[in-house]
């Protein structure tokens, strides 16, 4: 049987700093760790979204750079079709801010074995993940 589900696009940031070490998020209200990321609004770009969201959870600017990953998955308890965009991402600057600790309570850098285990939807892990990068073009209006 097929359940109408609504299609969701979610923009991740991957952000490696000058120590290989990948900055990490954690979700409370999910309860789970991620890279900083989240749904892309109305009108927005996926590169405006990420931009926005990245802010929003961890205080940092960020330059978006190319797809790194292409995902998918059906989520059923909130009937949605989410599709995930992984951006290599440059950090311009910053400092961690919290906005909404009822939603993030961590923001973290930590080595790339320690987030890979904590996000085992990404069973390649990250840093074949990061090799396999795809550009990225946001192309305006027309």
């Amino acid at each position: 049987m097929c359940v109408a589900m609504k299609r969701v696009d979610v923009a991740y940031a991957c952000i490696i700093n000058k120590n290989n070490q990948i900055l990490m998020v954690y979700n409370e209200d999910a309860g789970h760790w991620s890279m900083p990321g989240g749904k892309v609004e109305a009108g927005e770009y996926l590169d405006q979204a990420l931009v926005r969201e990245v802010k929003e959870e961890t205080g940092y600017d960020v330059s978006v750079g190319e797809i790194i990953s292409v995902n998918e998955r059906r989520i059923i308890n909130t009937k949605e079709h989410a599709i995930f965009f992984t951006f290599a991402c440059q950090l311009l600057g910053g400092e961690v801010c919290i906005q909404d600790p009822k939603e993030i309570s961590k923001v973290v850098w930590m080595n790339l074995t320690e987030a890979g285990e904590l996000m085992p939807y990404h069973k390649q892990g990250i840093e074949q993940m990061m090799r396999e990068k795809t550009r990225y073009k946001n192309q305006g209006e027309y």
